[in-house]
């Protein structure tokens, strides 16, 4: 009877056991997951046969008879009927061609095939038979490099909200002679076709505005030559961002039609060449944030851009005009928002042509995190409202015609990550408060005319990764407090200065500098040699140092890296290393110092080398 029972109980744990996949398929269904289609299944696999290099392996689980797939890399089915809703490859670096066999995907509703090389068929072009993807609602085909037409199939695509066609480089192939096939996609809310040539296209406006669900329209690059169409009604009532940059339009900005779309937020339109006064229209855009404008520098030479008033602006947190504002510096302040709060983050006027003083009294700026005034013809002194841009993280007012000395008001500046203050008059010592700034990556006040010592609490600053103070009037004594916790330096400059640099032998220094200019301080007699410990350097200039030594035998392994050594104006004595044929230095200046002997086999990576003004004898090898 054991037996019996033992027998029966086995036969009914192979029931069981044989029911299991049974019960957890309806499961998986009761919970909303199932498997995916089979002719869909084959469909992928027709795809994958067309793709002939993989390099990261994202197609590998892609087997007939492996697991279901969809949980394939990059495939998203519907958890109810297991039919390939996505189909997501972006960016994978797969070489092949886009197969016919995705006309066999019926739901697919999302395709994003980005950043392949999928353009082994059809010479290159993009696949016509795309256009019958009929329950398409976003379509990725951006930098995959196709050539040739635009194909106007792509507008039967009737559910597209989403198109991205565009290439990440100004020297795409693809182009379109007529955009009317867009004016089919009712609901389409994001067209991005960066790159693509559209210089045939004279009513490319008449054609989005067609589009009135339009939210982004990006068409940077795309060889535009005019937006000064008329439009006898503005259909693109949501249009948030609209991105010309790029495009050479060169006419009068208040001419151009997208001026009345009042709700934008966001409006590029760097390197368009567009002058003249802006509109005043553009003050009632209340709802804009991010407002960028500029031009290439040979238009510049000829045409401005004049500011109107941008007063009632209060949602904007970005301001950029580069390279083609004309006016003085304080009326130009004057039309800023002046809104409570006031939300402009960023204000970048650069390479202008702005002159005047800055003001005594301004608006406060409270949310202003960046602030750049950068060659300009601002002149006057740092004004005392400076230290209320308590969010200030960026400051650039280099290469402008200011003078004085730096107001104690700066202090409040805290939160600074990066300080430029280059080629202007500034006068009087560096305060020592700069050591509050303990945030600061970046700190260049070369090409003025700053006197006195450098403060030993710039020590202080951990973060602080490039520092320049070339080219003043600074004097007194670096010791090894000037650079106590200077642990992320890599970039010094501290040449033409009356200073003398004195550390010690034994000193550990807590950086390793990639670049560094000590040209006409004071760091002799001996070889400083703390810089034994510079192996990244690539960029090194201890040139009129007042250096009476040999070089140290590790010259040649230390500055293994270095492309660029000045030791010239020196009096370096006895021989060259005999390996200096295995360093990688370009540009090798060692002229006037007191060197003898032969000259050893040279880096074949020289192209230039000064030797003169020494003792050296022999044929250069």
């Amino acid at each position: 009877m054991a037996i019996v029972h033992n027998t029966l109980a086995s036969l009914l744990l192979v029931l069981v056991a044989a029911q299991l996949p049974t019960v957890a398929a309806h499961v998986a269904s009761s919970s909303g997951s199932t498997s995916c289609i089979p002719h869909e299944r084959e469909a992928l696999l027709a795809f994958k046969r067309g793709i002939i290099r993989d390099p990261w392996g994202n197609l590998t689980l892609w087997q007939r008879g492996g697991e279901d797939c969809c949980k394939w890399n990059g495939v998203v089915c519907s958890n109810h009927t297991g039919h390939v809703l996505k189909l997501q490859l972006g960016s994978c670096s797969l070489v092949g061609q886009i197969s016919h066999s995705l006309l066999s995907l019926e739901h697919l509703e999302h395709l994003d095939l980005s950043g392949n090389s999928l353009n082994g068929s059809s010479a290159g072009r993009i696949p016509e038979f795309l256009g019958s993807m009929n329950s398409l609602k976003y379509l990725d085909l951006s930098d995959v490099p196709f050539s040739g037409r635009v194909p106007s199939q792509l507008g039967n695509l009737s559910n597209l909200q989403y198109l991205h066609l565009s290439s990440s480089t100004q020297d795409s192939l693809l182009r379109s002679t007529d955009l009317s096939w867009l004016t089919h996609l009712h609901f389409l809310q994001y067209l991005r076709l960066y790159g693509v040539n559209l210089s045939a296209v004279g009513d490319w406006a008449l054609a989005v505005n067609m589009i009135p669900s339009l939210k982004v329209l990006e068409l940077c690059y795309c060889s535009l030559t005019n937006a000064e169409q008329s439009l006898p009604r503005l259909n693109l009532t949501n249009l948030e961002k609209l991105d010309l940059s790029g495009n050479l339009l060169g006419h009068p900005i208040a001419s151009c039609w997208f001026w009345n779309i009042t709700h934008l937020k966001h409006l590029d339109l760097e390197s368009t060449d567009l002058y003249g006064p802006l509109p005043l229209a553009l003050g009632g855009m209340k709802y804009l944030e991010d407002l960028r404008i500029s031009s290439s520098i040979s238009s510049f030479l000829n045409k401005c851009i004049f500011i109107t008033s941008l007063r009632n602006l209060c949602s904007l947190e970005t301001l950029c005009i580069r390279y083609t504002l004309c006016g003085e510096i304080t009326e130009i302040l004057e039309s800023l928002p002046r809104c409570s709060p006031n939300r402009l983050q960023e204000l970048n006027l650069e390479s202008n042509n702005i002159s005047g003083t800055l003001p005594n009294q301004m608006w406060p700026l409270t949310s202003l995190e960046s602030l750049d005034l950068y060659g300009n013809n601002i002149g006057g002194t740092l004004p005392n409202w400076m230290g209320q841009l308590t969010s200030l993280g960026y400051l650039d007012l280099s290469q402008n015609n200011i003078s004085g000395m730096l107001p104690d008001s700066l202090r409040m500046l805290t939160g600074l990550e990066y300080l430029a203050l280059t080629y202007n008059n500034i006068t009087g010592p560096l305060p020592s408060f700069v050591g509050e700034f303990t945030g600061l990556s970046y700190l260049d006040l070369s090409y003025n005319r700053l006197t006195g010592q450098v403060p030993r609490e710039i020590g202080m600053l951990r973060n602080l990764e490039n520092l320049d103070l070339t080219s003043n009037n600074l004097d007194g004594t670096i010791t090894e407090e000037h650079f106590a916790s200077l642990k992320s330096l890599r970039w010094l400059d501290l040449s033409y200065n009356s200073l003398k640099i004195e550390i010690s032998s034994e000193w550990q220094p807590p950086f390793r500098l990639q670049q560094a200019d000590f040209a006409s301080c004071r760091m002799g007699p001996a070889f400083p040699s703390w810089l034994k410990l510079m192996v990244d350097i690539n960029w090194l200039d201890i040139s009129n140092t007042g250096i009476n030594d040999r070089l140290p035998h590790w010259f040649c392994s230390t500055f293994s890296k270095a492309r660029y050594l000045n030791i010239s104006n020196n009096q370096i004595g006895g021989g060259l290393p005999a390996n200096m044929e295995h360093m990688s230095v370009e540009r090798l200046l060692i002229g006037s110092n007191q060197l003898t002997g032969p000259i050893p086999p040279m880096p074949i990576s020289l192209t230039t080398l000064d030797l003169s003004g020494n003792l050296l004898s022999g044929p250069l090898q």
